[in-house]
C-alpha cells in the first residue's frame, strides 16, 4: 500500500492503518508526506474483509486542508 498527503504541514498526524482477519499494520505521515508499507504474503485469508483506516492522530492549533491517496494490490 502507498499512501500519501498534501496540503498539511510538517507535524506527523496523518495514521494509515490496513485490517485484515490476520494482522493490522499502520504508517503515520506529515501533512505533505508518503510511505509505503506492506502486510506481506499470507496477510489474509481467501474471502474475508480488508479494511483501510485513515485517521487524524493529533491535534493541530491550525487548521489543515489535507488531500490524501490511497494506492494498493491485493
Amino acid at each position: 500500500m502507498t499512501v500519501g498527503t498534501l496540503g498539511g504541514g510538517n507535524t506527523a498526524c496523518y495514521q494509515f492503518t490496513i485490517i485484515t482477519d490476520k494482522l493490522t499494520n499502520a504508517v503515520t505521515v506529515n501533512g505533505n508526506g508518503g510511505a509505503s508499507f506492506s502486510g506481506g504474503s499470507g496477510s489474509y485469508s481467501d474471502n474475508s474483509v480488508v479494511y483501510f483506516k485513515i485517521q487524524k492522530i493529533c491535534n493541530l492549533p491550525v487548521q489543515e486542508n489535507v488531500n490524501y491517496t490511497v494506492n494498493y494490490h491485493l
